[in-house]
């Protein structure tokens, strides 16, 4: 049996992809040891705008990138033909951290220290989405989606489904009939 190990670095995530190719063919992919309380992406999704500055400024990658399942949440240990089929059948997606941030942390000043300091706020998930549509979805504080409107977010893209922000957005029970969707429809037209 050949064995190969990657390991990737993103900001101060460290996660290991080792990669086992049987005699029969068959290829399994087992995802280890993500280590969540020491990642990047982590303290974008729950820190304060005050700790990420601090973490970027020892050197954390602003556009680190993890796997994510496409409703929202890490993908921890998953292991053999499991993450393959998943991946295939686009179950899971490559997130940023200022989408991980837009997605789940309700400090807007989360999402304007990442931007400052160069994440890119226009980036596209392997599903097409963006920090602007994770927040449409996801993010309980309308804040968040005027603070990406506010540093550049662009509310005309689509996704691969071919939606944007604004028709996730009327689902978000957070966001419907507040400043920022109205706003987030006004730039949608």
């Amino acid at each position: 049996m050949e064995k190969k190990s990657v390991r990737f670095v993103c900001g101060l995530l460290v996660m290991t992809l080792a990669l086992f190719t049987w005699s029969a063919g068959e290829t399994y992919a087992i995802i280890l040891s993500p280590q969540p309380l020491n990642s990047f992406i982590e303290l974008c999704r729950t820190g304060t705008a005050q700790e990420v500055g601090l973490a970027i400024r020892a050197g954390a990658d602003v556009n680190a990138a993890e796997l994510w399942w496409r409703d929202g949440g890490r993908v921890g240990a998953i292991g053999g033909t499991s993450l393959i089929a998943a991946m295939s059948a686009g179950r899971v997606t490559t997130v940023t951290a200022l989408m991980v941030a837009a997605a789940s942390n309700p400090n807007s000043r989360v999402i304007a220290v990442l931007v400052r300091n160069g994440a890119d706020v226009n980036a596209k998930d392997s599903l097409g989405r963006t920090a602007l549509m994770w927040a449409a979805i996801r993010s309980p504080n309308p804040v968040v989606v005027t603070a990406l409107l506010e540093n550049g977010a662009d509310a005309k893209v689509k996704d691969s489904d071919g939606k944007m922000a604004i028709d996730y957005a009327q689902y978000n029970k957070d966001i419907v009939n507040t400043n920022a969707f109205r706003k987030l429809n006004d730039l949608s037209d």
